[in-house]
């Protein structure tokens, strides 16, 4: 599978994900403690991200990690 297809699918889910607890990317990027930038990139699905910063949104979007790849039917 292409990296921008994956890229695509993952910042869906977290677009789709992170409403349920924030009300703006700030406030989601805070929870992150990720750079609000980074953060509006990778919900773009224009930014690949670290293991770190994949795990914070993780945590902050309340998935299992594993949770997540499953959700995107990968």
């Amino acid at each position: 599978m292409e990296k921008e297809v994956v890229l695509k699918k993952l910042s869906q889910l977290v677009s789709e994900e992170y409403g349920k607890y924030y009300k703006t990317n700030l406030d989601f990027a805070a929870a992150c403690d990720v750079d609000e930038k980074t953060i509006r990139r990778i919900l773009l699905g224009k930014q690949n991200m670290s293991l770190g910063i994949f795990l914070k949104i993780c945590e902050a979007i309340r998935i299992h990690p594993s949770d997540v790849f499953k959700k995107m039917e990968l």
